[in-house]
């Protein structure tokens, strides 16, 4: 009986004027995982993407007791970059494009995912005092960014 209440007056809160924005949102997130959900290319990504967050979560953990955290994330990110770009361009998306443009797009496109990553990190590990959750954290937003840029910019063909 709860859940059925609880549902109902979530449906009556989404429904008035003010939720709309947000149900339009939500809406193109669900139309956009479940359009990438078949897709290889977001496996292959998703792959590329944890070998090069291993990579960057590694040289982080190792270099925040030896460098100042900020100086660490920014190495640990841009190892990740450099690995996801290669792998990225040869694997997944099998670009075949001029890497001239190519790079420049994907430096431009993670030179934002590295300002945020900064921020974010530094945020939630401020709050937190977690090194792990805050590299989730700052993973999973950089990530989404990062996917999209890539597949309809970056290497879009």
């Amino acid at each position: 009986m709860y859940i059925i209440q609880y549902f109902f007056n979530i449906k009556i809160i989404l429904s008035s004027k003010v939720y709309q924005p947000w149900l339009v949102m939500v809406k193109k997130i669900y139309y956009f995982i479940l359009e990438n959900l078949f897709d290889i290319k977001a496996y292959k990504w998703f792959l590329c993407g944890v070998t090069s967050s291993t990579c960057d979560y590694f040289l982080y953990t190792f270099l925040i007791n030896h460098i100042q955290l900020d100086l660490s994330k920014l190495l640990g990110v841009l190892l990740g970059m450099q690995i996801s770009y290669l792998l990225n361009r040869i694997w997944t998306f099998k670009s075949k494009l001029k890497v001239t443009p190519e790079l420049k797009k994907f430096i431009l496109l993670y030179s934002l995912c590295l300002f945020i990553n900064v921020a974010i990190n530094n945020i939630a590990y401020g709050l937190s005092k977690n090194i792990t959750l805050s590299f989730m954290i700052t993973l999973f937003v950089t990530a989404l960014i990062g996917f999209i840029g890539q597949k309809y910019w970056v290497f879009r063909n």
